[in-house]
């Protein structure tokens, strides 16, 4: 359980740092706005995902806890992450195209 905790926390804070940094980082290089709005709301939308998962757990004593920190943590842990990938990675195709265009 504590693995599963650690594990989640790792994400959720890699994910924090990754899209906060390229919502900072995006609009430096003139890359299109729509990546930038992007990345700050998955920032956005794991923090929130964190916050009802903390502090819906907070009186629990064994998982499941309720269905709702439940399914923030499942969010937090393994669905916001890998949309984070998917659009990192259709900003790196978009990066691409643009500078094959050059």
């Amino acid at each position: 359980m504590i693995a599963t905790i650690v594990r989640m926390e790792v994400a959720a804070a890699f994910t924090v740092w990754l899209t906060f940094g390229a919502w900072l980082f995006l609009p430096t290089v003139d890359a299109p706005a729509v990546f930038s709005r992007i990345a700050i709301s998955l920032c956005g939308a794991e923090l929130l995902a964190v916050a009802i998962w903390s502090f819906g757990t907070e009186q629990c004593a064994t998982r499941p806890c309720a269905p709702v920190p439940e399914a923030a943590r499942m969010a937090a842990a393994l669905d916001i992450p890998g949309l984070t990938g998917f659009a990192f990675l259709l900003a790196a195709i978009c990066a691409l195209r643009a500078a094959r265009a050059c």
